[in-house]
């Protein structure tokens, strides 16, 4: 069964969809296309419904990896239920993840524990497409070294989405990151940006 993403969209407020809704108007034509594409999302609590929708409106890709740090993934696969979403779930150590087919496409949602930041998981170190972060400072405070890995494995042409700005937008031009001109406040916080890295 496929997802249905009119129906994820009732779920957001007003201002989420309104920037969504933005954003897809915005990358209409520029798309990131690749057959199979990861997402690391750090810090989402239950909040799957953003990256899905931002997949849809960002990427064009036929397997998508969403990398959840710290996400309350039982609430997540309840609302799969809630919404008659088929999918599989297979459990190890210190990581669940969840897979998903529609006609179309892959989405497989890869769960760690917050501590598995202290060693990267391998699909962090074999490099990433998108980092997408809301008002998250845990891992920065946590981990001096958290922006620097953040930067060194996210991919050539890959987009860094920040929905409260970024503390330090300096570091990410010196990291060959080149802001997109999205409209001023707007987003959960007022304060949306969006980077690709040269």
């Amino acid at each position: 069964m496929a997802i249905d993403l009119n129906k994820l969209k009732k779920e957001l407020c007003k201002d989420e969809l309104d920037t969504l809704l933005k954003i897809k108007k915005i990358f209409k034509d520029k798309k990131l296309k690749k057959d199979e594409i990861t997402l690391f999302y750090p810090g989402c609590g239950d909040d799957i419904i953003n990256p899905l929708l931002l997949s849809d409106a960002l990427l064009s890709y036929k397997t998508v990896n969403l990398v959840l740090i710290d996400v309350e993934l039982f609430n997540v696969m309840s609302y799969f239920r809630k919404n008659n979403i088929k999918f599989k779930s297979k459990r190890s150590k210190n990581k669940i993840t969840v897979n998903i087919k529609t006609k179309t496409k892959t989405i497989n949602l890869i769960h760690y524990a917050k501590d598995a930041l202290s060693d990267w998981p391998a699909e962090l170190q074999q490099g990433f497409d998108v980092y997408f972060e809301r008002a998250f400072e845990i891992c920065r405070r946590d981990d001096p070294f958290f922006v620097k890995r953040v930067l060194n494995n996210l991919n050539k042409d890959g987009l860094l989405i920040s929905d409260c700005g970024f503390y330090d937008i300096s570091v990410l031009k010196s990291n060959n990151l080149k802001q997109i001109k999205v409209p001023s406040n707007f987003g959960f916080y007022d304060n949306f940006k969006i980077f690709k890295k040269k």
